[in-house]
C-alpha cells in the first residue's frame, strides 16, 4: 500500500517523458532506430486505441511475446476513470505466475480525497508500456522497480525466471474486489467531495476469465498466484475464482480439485498485518459473493461483518478476521495448495494503514482472541500473532493439506517480490508440517529465494506426489533407491529445424543439438514415464566469461545420479555439483558457423525440486545439450565409456534402418531397472559381430 500523498500525475507523466527520451536515444545506439520507431508507434497506437474484449485477446499462451506486452481490457477502469492495463510475458507455457500488484486503499474522505492513500491511475504510463513491449532494455531498466525481483527473467537465482507471467496493474483503491462508484464527502467542514471508481473486481475478473479460457489443466505443471500489499489480498480472492473456473475442466464426477492435480501456490507479500474491507466498495455485489457462495468453508461477507469505517472499533478486527479466515478456507477448499505470506517485522507502510484505521481493538493482536487493551497496534506482535493464528487454524482443522508458511524478515520496508532485495533478504520461516498439517516448524536465516523455491513451490508438488502414492516408491524418490537417470518432462532440447522440444515430445530418430554445435540422433530412451513424480537436482547459474552479449543464464533439472560435465573434467553426478562449479553451456552465436558457441557458466544455486516426468534420451554421440547445458546420457553407476559400448546393439539396429527393432528394445529396456537394462544390452553386445564395430560409434 502507498503512503499518504503518493505521486502526482503530472510529475509522473513528466518522468515518463524524460524516460522516453532516454529510451529513444538508447534505441538509436543499441537497436535499429527504424525498427524500434515502427514498433513503438504501433504499440502506442494500440494501447491508446480501443479496449480489447476477451474474444480479441490472445487465444493461447504460445501467442504471447517474450517481451512484456500490455493490454487494455474492455469494461475496466482505474479509480480516476482512466484505462486499466495488465501485461503478459511468455516463458514456459506449462508454468504460470499470475500477479496482482498493490497500490494502496481508501475508505473515507480523508483517505480517498485528502491523503489519497491509493494508486488512482496506471502505475506505468502508456508510452513506457509501448517501449517495454518493444523490448528496449533502457525502458525495462527504467521500470525495474515494477518488473524486477521475482519477475526478472535474467537472474538465474529467481525461482520464477522461466515462468509465463501475467502482470496486473492495480489502480482502484479496493484490494481488487470493489464494484462501486463511491462519492466521499467531507463531513467535517466545507462539504467538499470526490468520486472514486472502485472497479477492482471487474479489472481482476477480466484477467481471471481470460485465464479460465486459455489455461488447460492437463498442460500445467505449476500455477502461482502472487501479489504485494493490496494485491496480496486481491491475489488470494482471485485465485479462488480462477481455480473454480479451471475446476470445470476436470472429468465430471471427479473428487479431486485442480490443486490436487496441478501444483498450485499463493504468495501474499506485505499484506500480513492489515486488511480493510468496507461496504462502500460494493464488495457484496462482485464475483466474491459468487465464489464464496460456492463453498460453505468460506467466511461470509455481510454488512454486519464489515460494519462501517472508523471510529467503530470493530472495523479493523472484523475485517482482518475475515481475511485471515479466508486464507485457511481457500487452502481447505483447494487441498495441496501452498499458501505463503511475507512481511518485514516493522513494515512502516502497514503500520501507517493500521494507524489511519484507529481505534484498533487489541483483541485482534491475540492469536487466542482474548481482549486485551484498545489503542495503537503493536505491529510486530500483530504480525507474529497472525502467523500463529494460521498455524493454529491448521492444527484445529486437522487439515494435512493446509500447507502454510510465512517468512518474517527484520526491517521496516514494504514489499519484496518486485524488488532486487529478493536476492539479499533472509528471515525466519514458520510453517505447517507436510507430515500432519498441525506441527509447526521454525527455521532461521532462510534466504527469500530458497523459501519461495522450497517452501512455496516445492511443497505443493510434494503434497500431490504423496497423495498420489502415499508410500514413496523408488521412482518417486530417486535418491532413496532408484538409479534415477533422467530429466523432467519440461526439460528441453533443440532440434535440427530450430524448434525446442520438451522431453515428453522427443521421439526416436529426432536430431538433437549436442555441445559442439552439431546434431546427433536419439536412438534409445532409458526412461519414458510422463506422470511420475521425481525429485530432481536443480542447478541455476550464469556465465562467468561473456564472449558475446547473448544471454547465458541457465536452469537445469536432472536426477541426482545423472552425469554432466563439470570444471572441464570427466562427467560428475548432479548430486555432487556445488555452488561455484563451472559447467559448459551452449548459447546462440551469429559469429559461429554452427550457430552456437560453448561458454563456461558458474553454478550460483543448487536446490531440490519434485517435478513431473522421467525421461532419459540417448543420442548416438552419448551426450546432449539439455536446457542449454552439456550433459552425458549416462549415470555414475557405470562408466560412460562402458555404458556406451554396452548399448552398441541398439545403435547397430538404428544405423541399419531397423527403427522398429530399436524402438522395441528401447521400450523393453526402459521398462526394466537400469542395471537389468545394461545387462540385457551386454548380452546383445556379446552376440554382435565384430564387423559391425564401425557402425556402433
Amino acid at each position: 500500500m502507498r503512503d499518504g500523498g503518493g505521486r502526482e500525475r503530472g510529475g509522473r507523466r513528466a518522468a515518463a517523458v524524460v524516460m522516453l527520451l532516454a529510451v529513444m536515444g538508447a534505441a538509436a545506439r543499441g537497436q535499429d532506430p527504424d525498427d524500434f520507431a515502427q514498433c513503438y508507434a504501433e504499440e502506442l497506437a494500440r494501447l491508446s486505441g480501443e479496449a480489447v474484449t476477451l474474444e480479441q485477446m490472445p487465444g493461447s499462451l504460445e501467442e504471447f511475446s517474450r517481451n512484456m506486452t500490455f493490454y487494455k481490457p474492455a469494461g475496466t477502469m482505474c479509480a480516476d476513470g482512466s484505462p486499466f492495463y495488465f501485461g503478459a510475458r511468455r516463458g514456459d507455457p506449462h508454468k504460470i505466475a499470475v500477479y496482482y500488484s498493490g497500490g494502496g486503499a481508501c475508505v473515507d474522505y480523508a483517505t480517498c480525497c485528502s491523503l489519497r492513500t491509493y494508486q488512482s491511475e496506471s502505475p506505468i504510463a502508456v508510452d513506457g508500456m509501448a517501449a517495454i513491449s518493444c523490448g528496449n532494455s533502457q525502458a525495462v531498466s527504467a521500470f525495474s522497480d515494477a518488473i524486477g525481483g521475482l519477475f526478472d527473467v535474467e537472474d538465474p537465482r529467481n525461482p520464477l525466471n522461466n515462468y509465463t507471467i501475467i502482470f496486473g496493474l492495480y489502480c482502484t483503491g479496493d484490494l481488487w474486489i470493489g464494484a462501486n462508484a463511491a462519492t466521499y464527502v467531507d463531513t467535517m467542514g466545507n462539504n467538499e467531495s470526490c468520486t472514486v471508481q472502485h472497479s477492482g473486481a471487474a479489472n481482476g475478473v477480466f484477467i481471471d476469465d481470460w485465464l479460465g479460457n486459455i489455461l488447460k489443466v492437463e498442460d500445467l505443471e505449476s500455477l502461482v498466484f502472487l501479489g504485494d500489499s493490496a494485491g496480496a489480498y486481491g491475489s488470494l480472492f482471485h485465485s479462488a475464482n480462477v481455480l473454480d473456473q479451471l475446476q470445470t475442466q476436470l472429468p465430471s464426477g471427479s473428487t479431486k480439485r485442480v490443486s490436487e492435480v496441478v501444483p498450485t501456490a499463493w504468495l501474499g507479500d506485505a499484506g500480513l498485518g492489515v486488511a480493510v474491507i468496507v461496504p462502500v466498495w460494493g464488495t457484496q455485489d462482485t464475483f466474491l459473493s459468487e465464489v464464496l457462495s460456492n463453498h460453505p468453508e468460506y467466511p461470509r461477507y455481510t454488512e454486519e461483518d464489515l460494519i462501517k469505517p472508523p471510529p467503530d472499533s470493530r472495523f479493523f478486527s472484523n475485517t482482518h478476521k475475515i481475511y485471515r479466515d479466508t486464507v485457511a478456507a481457500v487452502s481447505k477448499v483447494n487441498p495441496c495448495m501452498s499458501a505463503a505470506e511475507f512481511s518485514a517485522r516493522q513494515d512502516q507502510t502497514q503500520r501507517y494503514f493500521a494507524a489511519i484505521t484507529e481505534p484498533v481493538c487489541a483483541e485482534c493482536c491475540s492469536s487466542q482472541g482474548r481482549p486485551a487493551r484498545c489503542g495503537a497496534i503493536d505491529f510486530p506482535r500483530f504480525v507474529n500473532s497472525s502467523v500463529l493464528y494460521r498455524l493454529e487454524e491448521a492444527d484445529a482443522n486437522d487439515n494435512p493439506a493446509f500447507l502454510y508458511s510465512a517468512m518474517i524478515a527484520e526491517g521496516d520496508y514494504h514489499t519484496i517480490i518486485r524488488l532486487n532485495r529478493s536476492y539479499t533478504t533472509s528471515g525466519q520461516v514458520y510453517s505447517t508440517s507436510t507430515a500432519d498439517g498441525g506441527a509447526t516448524e521454525a527455521e532461521n536465516d532462510v534466504e527469500f529465494t530458497t523459501w519461495v523455491d522450497e517452501w512455496v513451490l516445492n511443497r505443493a508438488k510434494e503434497c500431490i506426489a504423496q497423495a498420489s502414492d502415499p508410500t514413496p516408491s523408488p521412482t518417486a524418490t530417486p535418491e532413496s533407491g532408484s538409479d534415477g537417470v533422467c530429466f523432467p518432462a519440461s526439460a528441453t532440447v533443440e532440434l535440427r529445424d530450430g524448434r525446442f522440444a520438451r522431453m515428453d515430445e522427443l521421439m526416436i530418430g529426432d536430431q538433437v543439438r549436442v555441445a559442439d554445435g552439431s546434431f546427433s540422433a536419439v536412438y534409445f530412451s532409458g526412461h519414458a514415464m510422463r506422470g511420475t513424480a521425481v525429485e530432481y537436482v536443480v542447478l541455476r547459474g550464469a556465465a562467468n566469461q561473456k564472449e558475446s552479449s547473448e544471454l547465458t543464464e541457465f536452469q537445469l533439472a536432472l536426477s541426482p545420479r545423472h552425469q554432466l560435465y563439470v570444471n572441464g573434467r570427466e562427467p560428475r553426478a548432479a548430486r555432487d555439483v556445488r555452488v561455484g562449479d563451472i559447467l559448459e553451456v551452449v548459447v546462440p552465436s551469429r559469429a559461429a558457423t554452427s550457430g552456437v558457441m560453448q561458454q563456461q557458466a558458474q553454478v550460483v544455486r543448487v536446490s531440490r525440486s519434485t517435478m513431473r516426468g522421467a525421461y532419459n534420451p540417448h543420442s548416438l554421440s552419448g551426450e546432449l545439450a539439455v536446457d542449454g547445458v552439456r550433459v552425458s546420457s549416462y549415470t555414475e553407476l557405470c562408466p560412460a565409456r562402458v555404458a556406451h559400448a554396452l548399448l552398441a546393439p541398439l545403435r547397430v539396429a538404428f544405423h541399419l534402418g531397423w527403427p522398429r527393432l530399436a524402438i522395441s528394445l528401447s521400450q523393453r529396456m526402459a521398462n526394466s531397472a537400469p542395471r537389468r537394462a545394461l545387462a540385457a544390452s551386454a548380452a546383445l553386445a556379446f552376440f554382435s559381430k565384430p564387423h559391425m564395430s564401425a557402425l556402433i560409434r
